[in-house]
């Protein structure tokens, strides 16, 4: 990776904590959302912009199609925010 490359990164899990990781994430230099994961209906569809309250879009649609967003985003990363207990997960 060089200096230019961003970290590309999906966020799965948009609520109360995955919404709080994801505007962290869009204030840091060097990394770039490039998905969105949740199974809300009311965020699915939605920019993550619009979902995370932003006075602008992002360019990246909420989906609840987990696979495949993963198999087309070409991520670096995934930021796991779906629930607080990993055995609950």
């Amino acid at each position: 990776m060089t200096k230019t490359e961003k970290i590309r990164i999906v966020s799965y899990g948009l609520g109360a904590v995955g919404t709080r990781i994801a505007k962290l994430l869009l204030e840091k230099e060097g990394i770039q959302i490039v998905g969105a994961i949740d199974i809300a209906k009311d965020k699915v569809g939605k920019d993550l912009g619009q979902v995370l309250e932003l006075d602008r879009k992002i360019g990246v649609v909420v989906s609840d199609d987990a696979e495949n967003v993963l198999s087309k985003a070409r991520c670096d990363v995934v930021i796991h925010a779906t629930g607080s207990y990993l055995k609950d997960v």
